[in-house]
């Protein structure tokens, strides 16, 4: 059975579903005498952890005091430490985050059943890791078959810089740092001295070797492939760095490919960050499904990437190229709709994917991935709806999708037909030297590089932070990818779950990553509204204003600002002003919000246009001061949810079902301000030469 029709009648109440739904996987024992764990302990005010990493304060010495004050207690370490050893295992370090332990793998897997925490530690402790040795973590390079040589198609570097408006020259980058997380080892790592996979790249593209440093972490192999082929997402990484920011100097952080290495990498960025090691951005096309990683192994990878965050560091990771289905097979999640982590952390800029197509007129991209409602699932790119995070602040003003952490946030190219020329020699003496690379996994680094280089020809080359409200405050800045689809979710109009809110045109979009962001629903039926706002480190604010009309600092409150703010909102009145005073003045930006107190209303539309394949439709109209649109549309099958997905236009499809069986279409819509509309509901379409259903009183058959 198709994965669409396994999990389509689950879709609305899984994706929906509280966090606890989410369990690691039975944790299975090193077979050897001792085993070691890592816990990972709880920040002692996470709240105050996520207002740091999302609105932190201006000075890294003053970040980096923050920290402190929401980090793990001293008391928590200790009474974890104490529990350890009662139960007779050796504790064998701490630091301020973790505490380590060791002893026999009967004894761990006793005191730590099925690798949960026991009750007496969950107060202080996210998550024991070091159980599971299994493979974590999946890279994206060959997500979408065998490796291949490099095609005619293959866009060159200056090509992908043009399309995204970032116009690298051999020094774009100069002074920036850019971390990449990695899982396997690179022959290349081992120094660029003697020549090498990157080396040979730059010199091929006319670009400069970069400087290049190779960290390991939990004693991983910095050099050795962790299995076959693994390295060549290394060498795609690293040069896609090359090409977008060739006078960056890179860290390459290669950790063991388990939960002990997926913690301990980000923490060790952190902990280099917070001594002194200048990373701007972190970038990283490894991940896993919410459901396979667990609840817990994902909340104590996030308190590290928040750290970063609020050490001011801007993260991007792969959304994923199994289109909607994320989860790996062999694992009990296999086909089901699942997004990845880490890009579905609110500290991360989720990057989805594209074919990217040059023509006489510019360049024109569509979502990658399969058409829509696919009967074959094939690669594509990952984007859906967190089972685990909340929505954040910045993505209230997406229309008619789930209150939950959307995914992606932006794209870029990944299509392999016309990504992207690896130079990897790991497929042995005599191969192939150049290959053809795409996928989220392409897209990440690149953005990342170009998000480096741009900022460092603004003189900018330390870190900016969280960077969402200044993304979701410029939609203009972004080509919009309305076509195409993942396979469940298309592309349209606005934000989507499959491309975000599209492609960055960097020449554009830099600017506004360092002034001051605002980011309003567009509509509200109530008098107020919450709006988010953001503040890059480069701004230092001493006071600030927000409110219908304000224009400038004369009504500015000492301080700095919140991560959200209400204020009041008059039928026909001025935008929400933002204005921050600093150091330099005032800077003020506004944000457009309309009083819309009209429900719209929906239609949905279903028949059948030949065996196996249904016509789908939805529309709404939205008197009064329309605020946008978004709709929700689920498929039933005898009365069951079969297929649920979401769009933020009207439009009209075929859909492949199965022959047998009794469809019906349901349609909801909702506006920018709330306002949602009643189900609507199509007539019943039925097998042909049959008229089994009874709508109003009356038998229906569907007609040819």
């Amino acid at each position: 059975m198709h994965p669409l029709h396994r999990v389509a009648g689950a879709l609305l109440s899984g994706l929906l579903a509280a966090p606890l739904t989410l369990s690691a996987l039975p944790a299975h024992a090193d077979p050897g005498p001792d085993v070691d764990v890592t816990i990972a302990l709880t920040p002692s005010n996470p709240a105050g952890l996520d207002a740091l990493a999302t609105h932190g304060p201006h000075a890294l010495a003053e970040r980096i005091a923050a920290l402190q004050h929401v980090a793990p207690s001293s008391a928590a370490r200790d009474r974890v430490t104490r529990w350890l050893r009662a139960h007779g295992l050796a504790v064998t370090g701490s630091s301020p985050w973790t505490v380590t332990a060791s002893g026999g793998a009967e004894q761990a897997a006793t005191v730590f059943p099925h690798g949960q925490l026991p009750a007496a530690l969950a107060a202080d402790a996210r998550a024991v890791v070091g159980l599971q040795q299994r493979p974590l973590f999946r890279h994206r390079a060959t997500a979408d078959g065998p490796l291949r040589p490099r095609l005619s198609s293959t866009l060159a570097p200056t090509q992908i810089n043009a399309a995204y408006g970032s116009f690298a020259p051999a020094a774009a980058g100069t002074g920036a740092t850019v971390a990449s997380v990695q899982f396997s080892g690179w022959p290349q790592l081992a120094g660029t001295a003697n020549g090498g996979d990157l080396v040979n790249y730059a010199n091929a593209n006319g670009l400069p070797v970069p400087t290049l440093t190779a960290i390991s972490v939990n004693g991983a192999s910095v050099t050795r492939p962790a299995a076959a082929g693994d390295d060549f997402e290394v060498a795609l990484d690293q040069e896609a760095i090359t090409s977008a920011a060739p006078g960056a100097a890179q860290r390459v952080y290669v950790s063991t490919n388990d939960a002990t290495g997926g913690v301990l990498v980000w923490k060790r960025i952190a902990d280099d960050v917070q001594a002194g090691v200048p990373i701007s951005v972190v970038t990283t096309s490894w991940g896993d499904c919410e459901q396979d990683l667990g609840r817990t192994q994902i909340l104590a990878m996030n308190d590290q990437i928040a750290r970063l965050a609020a050490l001011g560091v801007t993260v991007f990771a792969a959304s994923g190229d199994a289109s909607v289905w994320d989860c790996p097979a062999g694992t009990p999640y296999a086909d089901a709709v699942s997004v990845d982590f880490p890009a579905s952390s609110p500290y991360v800029v989720g990057v989805g994917g594209t074919t990217l197509r040059q023509s006489s007129t510019g360049w024109a991209e569509t979502a990658w991935g399969p058409s829509l409602l696919s009967a074959t699932p094939v690669a594509g790119s990952g984007g859906g709806v967190s089972a685990l995070f909340t929505r954040p602040a910045w993505q209230r003003g997406v229309p008619g999708l789930p209150d939950r952490r959307l995914v992606p946030d932006i794209s870029a190219v990944a299509d392999p037909q016309n990504g992207f020329a690896v130079y990897w020699s790991g497929g042995g003496p005599g191969s192939e030297l150049w290959w053809a690379a795409g996928g989220t996994s392409l897209g990440a680094p690149l953005q990342a590089g170009m998000f480096a280089g741009a900022l460092a020809a603004r003189g900018v080359t330390t870190g900016i932070g969280d960077v969402h409200p200044a993304l979701y405050a410029h939609p203009e800045a972004f080509r919009d990818v309305v076509t195409g689809s993942n396979g469940l979710f298309p592309a349209g109009l606005g934000y989507d779950l499959v491309t975000g809110l599209g492609s960055p045109q960097w020449d554009t979009l830099t600017g506004d990553l360092l002034q001051p962001a605002i980011v309003a629903p567009s509509g509200t039926r109530a008098s107020t509204v919450s709006v988010a706002l953001g503040v890059p480190t480069t701004v230092g604010g001493t006071g600030y204003a927000v409110g219908q009309g304000v224009t400038d600092c004369t009504s500015a409150a000492a301080g700095s600002p919140p991560q959200t703010a209400s204020t009041t909102v008059s039928p026909g009145g001025q935008p929400i002003g933002f204005a921050l005073r600093t150091s330099g003045g005032c800077d003020v930006t506004t944000a457009p919000v309309v009083l819309d107190t009209t429900t719209p209303v929906g239609t949905a539309t279903l028949s059948r246009y030949a065996d196996g394949l249904l016509t789908a439709g939805w529309s709404a109209t939205d008197g009064g001061t329309p605020s946008g649109l978004g709709y929700t549309i689920v498929l039933l099958r005898n009365g069951s949810p079969w297929l649920t997905t979401y769009a933020s236009d009207s439009r009209s499809l075929l859909v492949g079902v199965p022959p047998s069986g009794i469809y019906q279409l349901q349609v909801q819509a909702a506006d920018g301000a709330g306002n949602t509309d009643v189900w609507r509901t199509s007539e019943a379409v039925g097998p042909r030469g049959t008229c089994p259903v009874l709508l109003d009183g009356q038998p229906r058959c569907w007609a040819r």
